[in-house]
């Protein structure tokens, strides 16, 4: 009995853990879309404060190469004279 009971909750916490890991996963996807749609400058260390998680796990493998790509989307923004962290002239 008593190990039926510690392997369900051995279960339990693992299905949290998951549960917990991809909805930070989640929610740092979703700050790095707003942060691009608003134009603020995407930086890992501004996406995981923004996002309320650490800044290990916006360098974890799957989260890294979505900030990257929105890094590089806006560096090249930024080179053919848009700077970011303005809007567009007819938006402001």
């Amino acid at each position: 009995m008593a190990r039926e009971r510690q392997a369900h909750l051995r279960e339990v916490l693992v299905d949290s853990r998951r549960r917990d890991r991809r909805l930070k996963r989640a929610k740092v996807l979703e700050t790095v879309e707003a942060m691009v749609g608003s134009n603020q400058p995407v930086t890992f260390a501004a996406v995981a404060k923004t996002a309320g998680v650490s800044n290990w796990l916006v360098r974890a493998d799957g989260v890294r190469e979505h900030i990257q790509t929105a890094r590089d989307k806006q560096a090249a923004r930024v080179q053919r004279g848009r700077p970011v962290g303005r809007r567009p002239a007819h938006m402001a």
